[in-house]
């Protein structure tokens, strides 16, 4: 197995991931939604899991706990990756563990995980802010590369022209692997549960564009048609031109995105974070004035009692030089005493 990250985009675009931290909270209700929705397959889940392997990660962990969908989750994402990189596993293996059905159970709770809430989404919301922006940039370098080639420019310049790639590939995590192929299903109206396939490592999702060699000029999109694969597998066969129209009807676009997410400075979602940041930035000012001017009166006083003693130790030392050890004793009578 080889992982070739060919393309990273700028971390400034608007991208986000289904699973993993994301500033939108479309994308965190509507996974809080599916939990809510899906709360018996998740229970039952769990219960399944807890009855199989429970027993074999408590020996491993030294403890005693029951394993809710987090820590299921968790500890599969681990292991998968432990065991596709080809670990040992001795300590987890003398338990008495199935290495091997424990990833298969692994990938077969993400795969059914994954449908249940991208598929699941009936707003689509997932599938849609996760892939609009990839496949926007897919369709944009497929559509530069046929229009190279229906214009017959000068072929081996064509090809060396960096912005007509012949070959585009993006790296990703199963996450987002799982939003590219569920936005494909539903912009090519195909059945999701005959035609989703979980990304195991190293998995493919590839398009690609073919046209007939038949020597004819090539006259727009409709000579040429689009080959959908996972991995091994063809999932779709679209004319180029069919292609594009479904997928572009699909794909959201950044204000879109932005108004749904409430990134937009006009939505009452922003104002009110606005609001809250000068809030908590008025407070934060106000204590750091209140620990400068506590400060400041601190040494303002440990001064002014320094500047006091040093003056009194002065005044001190004063008067014992002008004292006149030749003078006579004070008058201690009673008429002085009264005076």
């Amino acid at each position: 197995m080889t992982l070739a990250p060919v393309r990273m985009f700028n971390n400034n675009e608007k991208r986000f991931k289904v699973y993993d931290i994301t500033p939108c909270n479309a994308v965190k209700d509507a996974i809080k939604k599916q939990n809510r929705e899906n709360i018996t397959y998740i229970k039952n889940f769990t219960d399944d899991f807890n009855q199989k392997y429970g027993g074999y990660l408590n020996e491993f962990y030294g403890q005693n706990k029951e394993y809710d969908i987090l820590d299921i989750e968790d500890f599969c994402d681990a292991f998968a990756s432990c065991y596709t990189d080809q670990r040992e596993l001795t300590e987890l293996k003398k338990t008495g563990l199935n290495t091997t059905e424990m990833n298969d159970y692994c990938y077969e709770y993400y795969r059914v995980n994954y449908l249940y809430h991208i598929h699941g989404d009936k707003n689509k919301t997932l599938a849609h802010i996760s892939s609009s922006r990839i496949f926007g940039e897919i369709l944009y370098y497929m559509k530069r590369r046929v229009d190279a080639d229906i214009t017959e420019e000068d072929e081996d310049a064509n090809y060396k022209d960096y912005s007509r790639p012949k070959m585009f590939m993006i790296s990703g995590h199963d996450s987002t692997a799982s939003s590219d192929e569920m936005f494909l299903i539903y912009a090519l109206n195909l059945d999701p549960n005959s035609t989703y396939i979980f990304p195991r490592y190293a998995s493919q999702l590839a398009l690609e564009v073919r046209t007939q060699n038949n020597g004819q000029k090539k006259q727009g999109y409709g000579d040429y048609y689009v080959i959908g694969y996972f991995d091994d597998k063809q999932i779709f066969n679209e004319t180029m031109d069919q292609f594009i129209n479904k997928i572009e009807a699909q794909i959201w676009s950044d204000d879109r995105i932005d108004e749904i997410c409430g990134f937009n400075s006009t939505s009452e979602e922003i104002t009110v974070i606005q609001t809250e940041d000068k809030k908590d930035n008025a407070k934060k000012a106000y204590k750091i004035l209140m620990i400068v001017f506590i400060c400041l009166s601190a040494i303002l006083l440990a001064s002014t009692i320094t500047l006091a003693v040093l003056l009194n130790k002065k005044s001190k030392a004063n008067s014992i030089k002008n004292v006149n050890y030749n003078a006579k004793p004070t008058d201690t009578t009673d008429n002085n005493i009264k005076t």
